[in-house]
């Protein structure tokens, strides 16, 4: 028994050295068309072969292949990738027991598709899914063992957004290993994204896990593109009605604008770089706020629970720093609450949620602002600071529609600011708007060529069905205080608005209000002597009180100190009345008026 047992041990060593010499003698090329068949069968694509197909008879023994093309499926414009080398190790003993056991595979100079939403496949082809097959896709194959896995200039042409070119993912090296079927798989690559170098560094827990549908973790995840970096813990459990993802990500920078475009196939567009002027002021159909989709179906599909910090993180607007954002997901709904980051010297709180669950989508964001220094947020916009004052500010707003425009004509909320003593320079403003700073020097300066005195300035906005009314605007310096009052209906995008300045001395006469006609878009301008008239008989001129719901938004911003908020008494008796000499500059203020909002006198 025991020469029976050594004598089949010995011929089961020796059939694949016999099987080997075989090739060897009639040459493995000769099978080039049989293992095209096979890869075939088992890719679910056609296969060829275009170069050489050899054995290496080093141990353990290997099969080369050159000019690999793995071709279309019915409905795909283009082969999926082309190789140009293919080497492959092979574990001779567990192939004897039906077990792929690959002990070093290498890949090099290739070019892969990936086909960008269907696959040409429908139920009933092969590869598309069939009634029925649910249970038996979770059956999966066994995993083969990888000891070595290495990849080698290999480039990717992703998924193109519309209208944009494809981008492309140069994987320069990839290394990875996946030594037990039932262990970790490790991956570390590096790259370049659209000429952006890349690296990445993983180790999934269980792919056997994922793959039965059961819960697996990413850990380490360590990401870095272009100057950007993401690191954590990611766990995947695809079991359950949806997918849930829970995790923790940490970034030293992330720059938002240059990774959105890298991965649309576009430029960058600099940071602050807004147009301001030329161009299509109207947009759509006369329109400035855009008609933007609002798609959010997919929080449908998928639960999630993140915490995602960043040290600082570019916007295209102003950076935010030292950022903490907490996402929930779940029943088509997203929570992000609270929100907390650094701001321009000061702090951003809020909360923002997002339906997708509704027959319309909901979005609702609730938005603080405390110790805001206005000129450095200018300097991060890109702009020349204009005002150097503390802001704070509180916005609440709601609404629901299928675009940005619906949802803003029909809005629900509140906008409530506060503005602290400063300054104001008039320089800035002359060179956005000619003739400004002519007016301005006359009417708030006190000798001061570059800055002028603000003593403060508040707002307060409410919102009733996508029409903003100016219930309180004033802003003041020493020498004037300017009001406003009106309305501005988001939906129509139409402007109703009156700023009636007056000077806080009793020798000038600048009580002519500015009226504000027209839309967004476009605008007109005018100067009103006869409302002027109206309010100096009725007494209204400077006579300021504020409604209790007004005063009470206030208190919850912390501001009822401010000065802005004091009742204006009445103007002293003997100032000029209001008929009289216009302030010297005021017919500069309507020109620059006129070129600062494209309007026309009328």
């Amino acid at each position: 028994m025991r020469k029976a047992l050594a004598g089949l041990l010995v011929l089961l060593l020796l059939l694949p050295l016999v099987a080997l010499g075989g090739l060897a003698l009639l040459g493995v090329d000769r099978f080039r068309p049989w293992v095209e068949r096979i890869a075939a069968a088992a890719l679910e694509r056609p296969v060829a072969i275009e170069g050489g197909l050899a054995l290496d008879w080093s141990l353990p023994p290997g099969m080369r292949a050159e000019g690999l093309v793995l071709g279309p499926r019915p409905g795909e414009s283009e082969p999926l990738a082309r190789i140009g080398r293919l080497e492959v190790r092979l574990a001779i003993l567990p192939l004897l027991s039906g077990r792929l056991d690959v002990d070093r595979l290498r890949l090099a100079d290739a070019t892969v598709a990936l086909p960008g939403g269907a696959t040409g496949r429908v139920d009933g082809e092969p590869g598309g899914s069939k009634p029925g097959a649910a249970s038996a896709a979770r059956a999966t194959p066994p995993l083969p063992i990888a000891r070595e896995v290495r990849l080698e200039r290999v480039r990717v042409r992703l998924p193109a957004a519309t209208g944009r070119p494809a981008p492309t993912l140069l994987i320069t090296a990839l290394d990875g290993a996946l030594p037990d079927p039932e262990g970790p798989l490790r991956l570390d690559a590096t790259g370049e994204l659209e000429g952006r170098a890349w690296a990445a560094k993983l180790a999934l827990d269980s792919p056997r896990a994922l793959l039965d549908g059961h819960k697996a973790r990413l850990e380490p995840l360590a990401l870095e593109l272009a100057g950007s970096d993401l690191e954590g813990v990611l766990a995947l459990d695809p079991g359950g009605p949806r997918p849930r993802l829970e995790g923790r990500l940490e970034s030293r920078r992330l720059e938002l604008p240059l990774l959105a475009a890298l991965f649309a196939g576009a430029e960058a567009e600099s940071a602050g770089g807004s147009r301001v002027g030329g161009g299509d002021r109207g947009g759509r159909g006369g329109r400035v706020i855009p008609d933007l989709p609002i798609e959010l179906s997919g929080l449908r599909g998928i639960e999630a629970r993140l915490e995602l910090r960043v040290a600082e993180l570019l916007t295209g607007g102003p950076p935010l720093h030292e950022l903490v954002l907490p996402v929930e997901i779940g029943n088509g709904r997203l929570v992000a609450a609270p929100i907390a980051a650094g701001l321009a010297g000061g702090r951003l709180g809020g909360r923002f949620e997002a339906d997708g669950g509704q027959p319309q989508p909901v979005l609702a964001a609730s938005l603080e602002l405390r110790g805001v220094a206005t000129a450095r947020l200018q300097r991060e916009l890109g702009q020349e600071p204009t005002v150097e004052a503390p802001l704070d500010l509180d916005l609440e707003l709601t609404g629901r529609g299928r675009s940005l425009a619906a949802l803003l004509a029909g809005a629900e909320g509140e906008l409530t600011a506060a503005v602290g003593a400063g300054r104001v320079r008039a320089l800035a403003l002359d060179r956005i708007a000619g003739g400004v700073r002519e007016a301005a020097r006359a009417l708030l300066s006190q000798g001061s060529e570059g800055w002028v005195e603000l003593r403060c300035a508040v707002f307060d906005l409410p919102v009733r069905v996508g029409v903003a009314e100016f219930r309180v605007a004033v802003a003041e310096t020493a020498r004037a205080r300017v009001t406003a009052e009106g309305r501005l209906d988001l939906g129509s995008e139409r402007l109703d608005l009156t700023l009636v300045p007056r000077s806080r001395g009793a020798t000038l006469n600048i009580a002519v209000p500015v009226r504000l006609r027209g839309t967004l878009a476009a605008p007109e301008i005018a100067l009103d002597q006869r409302e002027a008239a109206r309010r100096a008989a009725l007494g209204l001129l400077g006579a300021l009180a504020f409604p209790p719901a007004a005063m009470a938004a206030f208190v919850d911003l912390g501001a009822s100190g401010n000065p802005c908020l004091a009742s204006e008494p009445p103007p002293a008796e003997g100032g000029a009345p209001a008929g009289g000499p216009a302030l010297p500059g005021m017919d500069a203020l309507r020109r620059g008026l006129e070129g600062l909002f494209g309007g026309g006198r009328r």
